[in-house]
């Protein structure tokens, strides 16, 4: 049998093998691109002390932008702008603050319109 990975596969790999820190989803009415907005998260001891928030398209470009540099975690929430990105389907990753290849978690996938 042969397995085939797709281009997010060692990504969710990654998630998979992090700490217990979980991003909460966007609110189900969403956001909008420019819009200020709130991002909440459950951690556990042992989780990193701090990690970068990340906006990343979820497709081929994978293209991806900080949003907020240094976040610290026993905060639980963070306050950021949006970028004014292009419509289509985004998560968000909390990522080591020096090394954005460690993704410690990331949100379920959102549509920006």
């Amino acid at each position: 049998m042969k397995l085939i990975l797709g281009p997010f596969s060692s990504l969710l790999m990654a998630v998979s093998a992090a700490n217990a820190l979980g991003l909460d989803a966007p609110p189900p009415d969403g956001w909008t691109p420019g819009e200020t907005v709130t991002e909440g998260w459950q951690s556990q001891p042992g989780d990193p002390a701090n990690f970068t928030l990340t906006l990343q398209a979820f497709d081929i470009s994978q293209r991806s932008y900080a949003l907020v540099a240094v976040v610290e975690t026993s905060a639980g929430s963070v306050t950021f702008a949006l970028p004014d990105v292009s419509t289509g389907e985004y998560v968000l990753n909390a990522v080591n603050a020096t090394n954005a290849t460690i993704v410690y978690a990331q949100s379920s996938s959102f549509y920006l319109p």
